[in-house]
């Protein structure tokens, strides 16, 4: 990496054949970084996006869903023409703000806290709950931006869970 430095009144070409570089603006004998560069700087240290999880589930002898997440309310519906049954969420939460005596403790990440979607049959209906979602105190881990496809005359049902320390899925008849 070359460093660049000139006054303010001096006007330089940002090309180089070296490679990167870093400008600096003299203002006042103090070197400062260029908008840009802060800007470039920041968008490079931006966070990974979450990946969704994401689980299919047969459709066939179908005719009704219940889905219990605890955002299930908000889940998106589409229907699609596939007989297969695909949900996904995000992974969320954390424990923000808790403070263990242990030293060592270190929060678990949202996409490491095992959090999935499980199903079971009853007769012709679909019970899809989700798994190891939970809040206990301070650690608070859910799946959101929760979206559903289905195929077209099913049936779909919300069921919001209230969440506990438990992170056990709500399999229990409809």
């Amino acid at each position: 990496m070359r460093f660049q430095i000139y006054s303010s009144d001096e006007r330089r070409s940002s090309a180089t054949e070296d490679g990167p570089f870093i400008r600096f603006i003299l203002i006042r004998g103090t070197p400062a970084l260029t908008f840009l560069d802060l800007m470039l700087g920041a968008c490079a240290t931006s966070p990974p996006q979450p990946v969704p999880i994401v689980r299919k589930f047969g459709a066939h002898g179908i005719s009704r869903i219940v889905l219990r997440a605890s955002e299930a309310k908000t889940a998106m519906r589409t229907e699609v023409n596939d007989p297969i049954i695909t949900v996904s969420g995000i992974p969320t939460g954390g424990a923000k703000g808790y403070h263990p005596v242990d030293p060592n403790w270190r929060e678990t990440p949202a996409s490491q806290a095992g959090l999935n979607f499980v199903s079971r049959h009853f007769n012709s209906t679909l019970v899809i709950s989700t798994r190891n979602e939970f809040s206990y105190i301070q650690l608070h881990y859910e799946l959101s931006e929760i979206r559903i496809q289905i195929p077209p005359g099913i049936r779909l049902g919300h069921q919001t869970r209230n969440l506990t320390g438990s992170g056990a899925p709500d399999l229990s008849p409809p």
